[in-house]
């Protein structure tokens, strides 16, 4: 389909309007127009993305691959890996083997139960990044050993610090859990194959565990299907895979960095490069400001400039493939929802 013509879909849909409440005349629905969207194309392009997929109440109104990628590449999703984190934690408190999203790791990993910083640590501040264990080098693949063994550098809840570790240590949490199971088999069955989301690879560490925190590679299409679930929380074609009341906890913000839930950001914020990088935040101060919407924004995202938007009250999944360059949330979701 050219992109004239998908744009031309697009108007089509949005004119359709969302369903009116009984004796109210139908409203359009509201959402990008074809003049926005081709703004945040051209930019996105002109900073060397690879695609940009946009999903509208689950269905497709816009698709494009440029600058040598194809519909049917996939491309390694660098940090936003960490997202299927969260979405695994909710299965295991669902399906309990886990108590619930505060289970101190100790609970576990025994042998930092005599520990007095690390015998505090819950999962979820493990995967909000508030675990005052030293996060890492990023963009490395910690054997989960060795991330075991990493220092505490601070109270549990108090600091947000960016970095690997603490999703490696995840890591080893849901091996000894699931004994037999690993946990990209135990995703592939609780999450990929109900909502029929191919993942073609995953990454894995010199002591063949799975990356944790920047393993997988998808496509396009097949990352939109994980928003399109997140966006329905937990429901897909009308089945409920993970209780809404579950995904809802990993919206959740800490003390320490209210843009992050666990695994996700929430909100399009101008800072996230530097917490990439591994800066301190502490009770949310010295944060630069989020991208100027009017909406709720939920997002995954990684190194490169991947990212997956939810934008809830437009009923939008937005996918953004690329590579590094200077491209800025601000900037890209300025054009695309002015």
């Amino acid at each position: 389909m050219t992109l004239q013509k998908t744009i031309a879909l697009f108007v089509l849909l949005i004119a359709a309007g969302a369903p009116a409440a009984a004796g109210q005349a139908a409203a359009p629905a509201k959402g990008p127009t074809p003049a926005a969207i081709q703004k945040a194309l051209e930019y996105s392009k002109a900073n060397n993305g690879l695609s940009l997929l946009i999903l509208q109440n689950g269905r497709l109104v816009f698709e494009d691959y440029h600058n040598g990628y194809a519909k049917d590449d996939t491309h390694l999703l660098a940090s936003a890996t960490k997202s299927f984190s969260g979405v695994l934690l909710a299965a295991l408190v669902e399906d309990k083997i886990v108590s619930s999203f505060d289970e101190k790791v100790s609970r576990t990993i025994i042998e930092w139960s005599a520990d007095p910083l690390k015998s505090q640590i819950s999962l979820r501040q493990l995967l909000n990044l508030t675990s005052g264990i030293d996060p890492g080098p990023i963009g490395r693949i910690v054997p989960y050993a060795q991330a075991l063994q990493a220092k505490t550098v601070g109270p549990p809840g108090t600091v947000f610090q960016y970095g690997p570790v603490p999703y490696q240590v995840f890591g080893e949490v849901v091996k000894r859990k699931l004994g037999k199971e690993t946990a990209i088999e135990y995703l592939n069955r609780r999450l990929f194959r109900p909502i029929g989301l191919e993942m073609p690879g995953w990454r894995y560490g010199q002591d063949n565990n799975p990356a944790m925190a920047t393993g997988a590679s998808l496509k396009a299409s097949e990352w939109a299907k994980f928003g399109e679930f997140l966006r329905n929380r937990g429901r897909w074609n009308g089945l409920s895979i993970i209780q809404a009341e579950q995904i809802e906890e990993l919206l959740k913000p800490s003390a320490a960095n209210p843009a992050f839930g666990i695994g996700f950001w929430l909100e399009a914020s101008a800072d996230i490069e530097s917490e990439e990088t591994g800066r301190s935040i502490r009770d949310g101060t010295g944060r630069a400001p989020a991208a100027k919407t009017a909406y709720r924004i939920i997002m995954s995202a990684g190194a490169g400039k991947q990212r997956l938007y939810i934008i809830e009250p437009l009923g939008l999944v937005v996918v953004r493939q690329g590579k590094p360059s200077s491209f800025s949330d601000a900037e890209f979701l300025s054009r695309l929802l002015q």
